[in-house]
């Protein structure tokens, strides 16, 4: 979702989406480096909270960050605060589930554990894509239908080719494609905000289902171990 935003809406390039991005890349691995001192301190499940806790917090920043030109201090500390979350909840995950097997499974552990990644993330993109795409076609359609400075004609026909669904495009290609299309400058030119004022609408969505699955994944870390994976085992009663 983020290169969406930041391509389609800032107009940025891959090198400058790129660099935008960089603070959740730093925080990410700085937080992989301390997770191991904090892991002999704390319990995992201590950590790994937090760090829903911290990621949910920089989605919520995020959310606010996603305007038309972006402050760029706000949207840099909110990729630093999801890196510091997501880099501290990773770097506990590993060592629970390897804590969890034989010594000499650790491979099979190892792969399930990438596999499980790999399905979370396509679930996860998948889920808050399909919430942009069908956000951005509802708000767009009905900004339209209730905009008194679009004619009618106009309306329909947007309405009809949006059931088809709605692509995420520049403000500058959708003014192109409807003036290709004989649409008047002045109707394009409102066409063209409120499809803009919804793409953001849609992306703030699509974040904001991701900061519900985050909230929704708190309780179940009820099972993690509540104690370090380097204390030593208490002694059984009796």
């Amino acid at each position: 979702m983020l290169p969406l935003y930041l391509q389609t809406v800032l107009n940025l390039d891959a090198l400058q989406s790129g660099i935008r991005m960089l603070p959740l890349s730093v925080a990410l691995f700085l937080m992989a480096l301390a997770g191991s001192r904090l892991a002999t301190r704390y319990s995992p499940r201590i950590l790994i909270r937090l760090g829903i806790v911290t990621a949910c917090l920089g989605l919520l920043l995020l959310i606010g960050a996603i305007t038309p030109d972006a402050r760029g201090t706000l949207f840099a500390i909110a990729m630093a605060v999801i890196g510091l979350g997501v880099g501290l909840a990773i770097s506990q995950i590993g060592n629970v589930n390897l804590s969890s097997a034989d010594e000499s499974r650790s491979n099979e552990v190892g792969g399930l554990q990438g596999t499980a990644q790999n399905l979370g993330s396509s679930l996860g993109v998948a889920l808050a894509g399909t919430a942009v795409f069908i956000g951005l076609a509802a708000t767009f359609t009905t900004a339209v239908s209730d905009n008194d400075d679009i004619n009618s004609a106009l309306q329909q026909g947007v309405t009809q080719a949006a059931e088809s669904g709605v692509q995420v495009i520049t403000v500058q290609q959708a003014q192109a494609l409807l003036e290709d299309q004989g649409v008047p400058a002045d109707q394009a030119a409102e066409v063209v905000d409120d499809y803009a004022a919804s793409k953001l609408q849609a992306l703030r969505l699509g974040l904001g289902i991701v900061f519900i699955v985050g909230l929704v994944g708190l309780p179940l870390t009820r099972g993690l171990p509540r104690q370090t994976l380097t204390s030593a085992p208490q002694p059984e009663a009796g």
